[in-house]
């Protein structure tokens, strides 16, 4: 059984000129504990830094159950082709620098044996690797490092669009804000395998969240200005190999 899990946030892709550490509040090795997502309570787990890879990466399939999120017109989900006009660039891929910072953590913190990489290739940044629900295990994540710049440019987006090819599983996407970095705010988003698609995720149904992703009901929204990390997680007990290219995310 997939214990609870400790979300953390993440996900810049800032021009690393451009990137400046957020004032979240906390130190550096405060930072690594909770932004660490964990099962079962553990501590912390291993991380690893984005690095440029070649080859082929092998699309995974869903395992059990799996979050469904809503999808149709002003709802979390997928939409093809929206106005390239009225989009605003947050993270763009095109250069291998643009994945400098990024990390992953998996479930070995507890004794899990998930193992996943994040890289630059092709013009996008690829999350991918294996899940595995051995040992209470059960996730894998990608992260940002924490970057004002982030929240300067979704400003008062009310929308995110996520330009990315999947493999048919579902992921979620995280945001991290501002003053105290403690705030966190989820959406899932589901894929269709070996198929590049603009996913649109309104920024008022991102839900908050506690560290171990309960729900926080009354918590105030997100505040697009405000965010400093993107993350990305592939959980819900979906085991096996995973990949996700990302090209960009936009605001509008």
């Amino acid at each position: 059984m997939l214990g609870t899990v400790l979300l953390a946030a993440a996900c810049s892709g800032v021009d690393p000129a451009a990137r400046g550490r957020a004032e979240a509040g906390t130190t550096a090795a405060d930072t690594a504990a909770e932004t660490a997502t964990t099962v079962s309570g553990a501590d912390p787990g291993r991380r690893t830094a984005a690095t440029s890879t070649t080859g082929p990466v092998t699309p995974g399939t869903t395992s059990g159950p799996a979050a469904t999120p809503t999808t149709g017109p002003g709802k979390p989900g997928t939409t093809s082709g929206p106005d390239a006009a009225s989009r605003r660039p947050v993270l763009r891929f095109a250069g291998a620098g643009s994945a400098t910072g990024w990390t992953s953590v998996d479930d070995t913190v507890m004794g899990g044996r998930s193992d996943s990489t994040v890289a630059w290739r092709d013009g996008a940044l690829v999350f991918a690797g294996t899940v595995s629900l051995e040992n209470n295990g059960g996730f894998s994540s990608a992260r940002s490092p924490f970057d004002p710049a982030i929240g300067a440019a979704m400003g008062d987006a009310t929308e995110l669009l996520l330009d990315a090819a999947g493999d048919g599983k579902t992921y979620v996407l995280q945001l991290r804000s501002q003053p105290s970095g403690r705030a966190l705010h989820i959406a899932r988003f589901s894929t269709t395998a070996g198929t590049a698609e603009t996913h649109v995720l309104r920024l008022d149904r991102f839900e908050p969240v506690g560290f171990r992703l309960d729900r926080l009901p009354g918590a105030p929204g997100v505040d697009p200005a405000a965010v400093v990390q993107v993350s990305l997680y592939v959980l819900d007990k979906q085991a096996g190999p995973f990949s996700l290219a990302i090209r960009s995310l936009d605001a509008r």
